[in-house]
């Protein structure tokens, strides 16, 4: 037998209240720990890991930026052992102008913004455009399904 409307509501504020019934378990469960002292070690553990790949990060940064202070005058792809110059083509260019230049020769190019076409189309801003309106149902469900459960 297939379950009616009224069966599936049941069933979703069931599984919602053992929903609850997990997250209030999950807290409690979570307040116990937080004041153990094993927990509070972990913490500062943690946030001594977090400082820690801070100072990396920081450190990585200014070898890195030591090295190509090296390169640049000395020409050297291997400045100190460990460290490889590495050679990278990046495009540099004006958006306004780029943008231009692909209207009059490469709009190919050129990509749609889908969200913004597809917010002008629906306030009518895009006519002869070949764009269809299409209106879909959706349904939505209260948050609170109690009437569903059996008391």
């Amino acid at each position: 037998m297939t379950p009616t409307l009224t069966d599936s509501l049941h069933d979703l504020a069931e599984a919602r209240r053992r929903m609850e019934e997990l997250k209030e378990n999950e807290a409690r469960l979570e307040s116990a720990v937080i004041y153990e002292r094993a927990y509070k070690d972990w913490q500062i553990a943690r946030l001594a890991r977090f400082n820690q790949d801070d100072i990396i990060e920081n450190l990585e940064n200014d070898v890195r930026e030591r090295a190509c202070e090296v390169y640049v005058s000395t020409g050297d792809n291997a400045p100190a052992k460990g460290i490889t110059i590495k050679h990278f083509k990046t495009v540099v260019y004006d958006t306004a102008a780029a943008t231009a230049w692909c209207r009059g020769v490469m709009p190919g190019l050129l990509v749609l913004d889908g969200k913004r076409f597809e917010r002008a189309a629906k306030e009518g801003l895009v006519q002869g455009a070949p764009v269809q309106i299409v209106e879909e149902v959706r349904a939505t469900i209260a948050s609170d399904l109690s009437a569903y459960l059996d008391e």
